[in-house]
């Protein structure tokens, strides 16, 4: 009897200890009330997104996660990454965006080797401060680009959040979280 009350704790402190998959990371639903700058936030695992509706119908993100690699966001994508429009950069003393589309699950490419535009991304600022990373971007709820989802206000859309270790546009994700945001 006492091996199997033994066998339960031990389980029990497994079950409790262990985040291994990305519908086991803490997610906090998207804000209802924006912050004194009018920022709605979402976070979700190692990643906060902080984004607001700009006058222009373009949302300013202000993105954030745990890393000093590569960050990336992708928009409402359909399965995984499929048809998500995505936004990835990185910071090493100034900082590079690049506009990509889900084409699979698990692969994405930029719009531009697909045919499309990057027009979609405009970098205002950034930081790698060794634990993490921060860009500031635009994107216009609408671009025209066929590699370019429509966000639409007062829609739920999911988002994915990944990171990976080195500073480019192309090496696999370390981790990844969900999460959900409504533009306001």
């Amino acid at each position: 009897m006492k091996a199997l009350y033994l066998l339960l704790a031990v389980i029990a402190i497994l079950a409790i200890n262990s985040c291994d998959t990305v519908w086991d990371e803490p997610f906090t639903p998207d804000s209802d009330i924006p912050d004194s700058e009018g920022f709605y936030t979402c976070a979700s695992g190692n990643f906060v997104l902080r984004y607001r509706l700009e006058p222009d119908n373009r949302l300013l993100c202000r993105y954030t996660a745990v890393g000093t690699g590569w960050i990336g966001i992708g928009f409402a994508p359909q399965q995984q990454m499929s048809q998500a429009n995505f936004i990835i950069g990185y910071y090493d003393n100034t900082g590079h965006l690049r506009d990509d589309w889900g084409v699979s699950s698990t692969e994405h490419a930029s719009d531009l080797a697909l045919g499309g535009t990057n027009d979609c991304v405009l970098v205002t600022e950034g930081s790698d401060n060794g634990v993490s990373t921060y860009l500031q971007f635009y994107i216009p709820l609408d671009s025209g680009d066929q590699y370019d989802t429509v966000l639409t206000p007062g829609v739920e859309i999911p988002v994915i959040f990944a990171a990976g270790s080195t500073d480019d546009f192309d090496s696999y994700h370390t981790f990844y979280a969900t999460g959900s945001i409504k533009i306001r």
